[in-house]
């Protein structure tokens, strides 16, 4: 998982996505961006993208087992 936080005027902008061990790629549709106006936010924020990336993780972990299975 690789992200960023950056602060444009008076938002926080949050940028979190998947990137492939193997080839460095990011993951296609694995990208989550969220703003806040308030520092505050920032960690209940984060807490909540991790949820969406925990999503798309478990989305490819049973596709990768379907492949799997469909190999042997």
């Amino acid at each position: 998982i690789v992200g960023s936080i950056s602060k444009l005027n008076n938002n926080y902008v949050l940028n979190a996505r998947l990137l492939s061990m193997a080839t460095g790629d990011i993951i296609k549709g694995s990208s989550v961006t969220r703003s806040c106006d308030r520092e505050e936010d920032l960690y209940p924020l984060m807490q909540a993208m991790a949820r969406v990336l925990a999503g798309h993780l478990q989305v490819l972990s049973e596709r990768y087992a379907a492949w799997i299975a469909q190999q042997r």
